[in-house]
């Protein structure tokens, strides 16, 4: 048993935890729980900056910077979405038609009806393939923000997701060679498939 080793089982009840973990591990989550809460929130104060960024990018001169705080906001905001409608939705290649998230690409704040899984997956491709194109003019060897390879990598994912191996594979490789990696280029097959 946990006591037998040492675990002290009442600090999962402890005042400093408040009781926190103890739902997800006896599996009694509820719909307003912080677990369910905190992304939603979380994530959309994170949409609702970049989409600010995105309808006041108009007011910047043309320049590299500006392509690049564009394609970095377009990935911030996909990314984000990406995980909302992985976290809230059903998935994309079996469920499109099904209700999924609020899909809110611009400021404001009227209510809005949710969206289909595939009509978010179609706003985050439009927007991901913006910000690759962006992002591949600019050359950053920092970390701290969103890169060429970073939003590659985030729209290799959504073809991914939505079952689409070529530009998946395609997107994959182009976020890899900036490192000096090379994805395999065919399918791979079981050994019945071979046979």
């Amino acid at each position: 048993s946990l006591q037998q080793i040492g675990v002290n089982c009442g600090a999962m009840h402890s005042d400093l935890e408040h009781g926190r973990f103890v739902s997800p591990y006896q599996y009694t989550v509820s719909p307003g729980s912080t677990y369910t809460d905190d992304p939603w929130k979380g994530c959309y104060s994170i949409i609702d900056n970049t989409n600010a960024i995105l309808d006041n990018i108009g007011n910047l001169a043309e320049s590299a910077e500006r392509n690049r705080i564009e394609g970095e906001a377009l990935s911030l905001r996909a990314y984000t979405y990406h995980f909302l409608v992985r976290m809230y939705a059903k998935p994309v290649n079996k469920y499109p038609d099904n209700p999924s998230i609020i899909l809110r690409i611009s400021s404001g704040t009227e209510d809005l009806p949710r969206a289909t899984v595939k009509d978010v997956y179609n706003q985050l491709v439009v927007d991901m393939e913006k910000a690759c194109g962006l992002l591949d003019q600019h050359s950053s060897s920092s970390k701290a923000y969103i890169g060429a390879n970073a939003a590659h990598g985030i729209l290799a994912r959504l073809y991914l997701d939505l079952g689409d191996e070529t530009n998946g594979i395609k997107h994959a490789n182009a976020a890899l060679a900036r490192c000096g990696i090379v994805f395999c280029s065919h399918r791979f097959r079981n050994q019945a498939d071979q046979e």
